[in-house]
């Protein structure tokens, strides 16, 4: 049995982004699991269980949910990011395990992030979708190995542009941001010298 995983920032009681998680819940479970009937993750959400201001809540489920945790977040800071190479690496849903994606980052030194290039394309960081900045706008990488609910809401608000990202042409953009559910647009970046 496949388990998936969604992690759901929860801030000052509030859920956030919750239609985008929804969204990737169902179609990830009509995927894997096409007689399962996707339900309201917000029905089983308790808010009154969050302990801190910013808490992240993370459901695992198959065919049906089987597992929901909550913990403070803190965030920690991204200051470094080493580029790694792999031609093979796949990860279009949020699997609760992902070994590719752990030997990866077992690359990364002493860096405190990763920059996963694939056939010459940048992808994804380890726990992040990617966005590139320079003086023309915001651009992330067309074909991320994992379309997250922070990237979706970004591009659904045209914030983002998605384009072809080649790995030796990252000389053209200043900044790196590293977004997810958790960590919104601006929240962690890293200029483009701190990539290794």
């Amino acid at each position: 049995m496949s388990l998936l995983v969604e992690s759901i920032w929860i801030r000052g009681g509030t859920v956030m982004h919750a239609a985008f998680h929804q969204r990737r819940y169902a179609l990830s479970l009509h995927q894997l699991y096409p007689n399962a009937i996707a339900e309201n993750l917000l029905d089983h959400i308790d808010v009154n269980l969050c302990t801190s201001d910013d808490t992240k809540c993370r459901i695992v489920y198959a065919d049906n949910i089987h597992n929901i945790e909550y913990t403070p977040y803190l965030r920690k800071p991204i200051h470094s990011a080493k580029r790694v190479t792999d031609d093979f690496v796949t990860y279009s849903l949020k699997y609760a395990d992902r070994p590719q994606l752990d030997q990866l980052y077992q690359q990364r030194n002493d860096s405190d992030e990763i920059v996963i290039v694939k056939n010459g394309l940048v992808t994804d960081g380890y726990y992040f979708n990617l966005v590139f900045e320079n003086d023309l706008g915001l651009y992330t990488p067309h074909q991320p190995l994992l379309s997250g609910t922070m990237r979706q809401k970004l591009l659904d608000y045209n914030v983002i542009i998605p384009i072809e990202i080649q790995a030796d042409q990252l000389y053209k953009y200043n900044k790196i941001h590293f977004i997810n559910a958790l960590n919104p647009l601006g929240c962690q970046s890293i200029p483009i010298e701190n990539l290794l």
